[in-house]
């Protein structure tokens, strides 16, 4: 998860502000990175805030980061960073607007940018925005765990699109019928239970 820092660099932190995961307080856009850098997370008192740039070279070249943005404002600062530091062609984006999926792939041909819908969330509406998501560039469509069906999923790859399944822990019963649909991939809070069921 990304967020945008006061000197426009990429942070890796889900929230909007700091006090839920580290020991800073406020807004994460409010602060610039160097600062951020020297905050300790909640878990970890000797880790820190992880700006984009020094997180990527740390990851294994047979790792495949997806990275969610979740502020909007922090498309550039990200394709930045990956050009600096990461691997476009190993390299996901997670993002819930074509526009920025066309900018991404327009930037670095070889990244890959999943979609995240805000406007379908049934599977007839899904199929019906695949085309133009396709058409923006994206590889992917991430959907609901409870949206996935063999004909959702048989739709997504006519359109030369694989279809991830965001899968919560109240959810662990759909897993069996996703593997057995051919979901692309899920995306879980628990990988290792995920990785069983794929095996």
């Amino acid at each position: 998860d990304l967020r945008l820092s006061l000197d426009r660099r990429a942070i890796v932190l889900h929230d909007a502000f700091l006090q839920r995961s580290s020991h800073g307080r406020g807004w994460v856009r409010l602060y610039p990175s160097g600062v951020l850098r020297r905050i300790s997370l909640r878990h970890s008192a000797s880790e820190r805030v992880p700006v984009l740039d020094d997180l990527l070279p740390a990851i294994p070249a047979t790792v495949q980061p997806a990275l969610h943005l979740k502020d909007h404002t922090a498309l550039s600062a990200t394709l930045r960073a990956i050009e600096r530091t990461g691997d476009p062609s190993h390299t996901w984006l997670w993002l819930d607007r074509l526009g920025h999926i066309r900018h991404a792939v327009a930037q670095f041909p070889s990244i890959r940018c999943t979609y995240l819908p805000t406007e379908a969330r049934t599977p007839s509406e899904l199929t019906a925005i695949f085309p133009g998501v396709r058409k923006a560039g994206a590889a992917a469509v991430g959907v609901d765990a409870d949206q996935v069906n063999a004909e959702l999923v048989a739709d997504a790859t006519a359109h030369g699109l694989r279809l991830f399944a965001m899968l919560y822990d109240w959810q662990w019963e759909l897993l069996p019928g996703l593997v057995a649909n051919g979901i692309g991939g899920v995306i879980s809070d628990d990988p290792g239970r995920v990785r069983e069921a794929f095996a």
